[in-house]
């Protein structure tokens, strides 16, 4: 599986919890890519939808998307004019914004997403968000599970995951969709002689 990692505001893949993500993915078998974006601090979000376009190329079905906050507007941006050999299997927003109406953020909501072309960019997509979000009120992730057809994985406690060294949630998600299909079930025909 190739897995994408996104970052968000005034973060890095080195932050939070991205470098126990991206070691226990890897240790898993999967390729991870973990997409520096340019200007976290002052960030742009053409520039990250770039920076993710260059990183990917092309997303297919064995490609997995995993982004935090601002990142996930970015990775969304990307996603709606993406060219694609095949529909990702996974798309794991964590505490995403909806709606920041601070100047310094407009380029990611202006235009808006276009989430009627989005909600096929993904086979699924999972919103995880703390009750307790003291940066992005915790509807915002309600909104995305509408929007897009998601299941809402709501958290106790967590806050803004800022602070935040393991994330075992995101794993289990990917674990229990790092199957392909009929791989579960049973051959129930196994003992059958096939005469041709």
């Amino acid at each position: 599986m190739r897995i994408v990692l996104v970052h968000g505001y005034k973060a890095s893949p080195q932050q939070n919890f991205w470098p126990w993500l991206g070691s226990a993915l890897r240790e898993r078998g999967h390729d991870v890519i973990a997409v520096d974006l340019p200007n976290p601090e002052a960030p742009n979000c053409q520039e990250w939808v770039q920076a993710i376009s260059q990183a990917v190329l092309r997303p297919g079905g064995d490609t997995i998307f995993i982004a935090h906050s601002l990142g996930c507007v970015a990775l969304l941006h990307y996603l709606e004019n993406a060219e694609m050999s095949g529909t990702p299997k996974t798309v794991i927003l964590v505490a995403p914004p909806y709606y920041i109406g601070s100047e310094k953020f407009a380029s990611f909501f202006s235009p808006p997403i276009d989430f009627d072309t989005v909600m096929w960019k993904g086979q699924e997509f999972a919103v995880i968000a703390a009750k307790d979000d003291d940066v992005i009120p915790f509807d915002h992730a309600q909104k995305y599970e509408r929007e897009l057809n998601g299941h809402l994985y709501a958290l106790e406690g967590g806050k803004h995951f800022l602070e935040a060294k393991d994330l075992p949630l995101i794993l289990e998600l990917i674990d229990s969709r790092d199957v392909e299909p009929g791989e579960s079930l049973s051959n129930d025909f196994g003992d059958i002689d096939v005469v041709v």
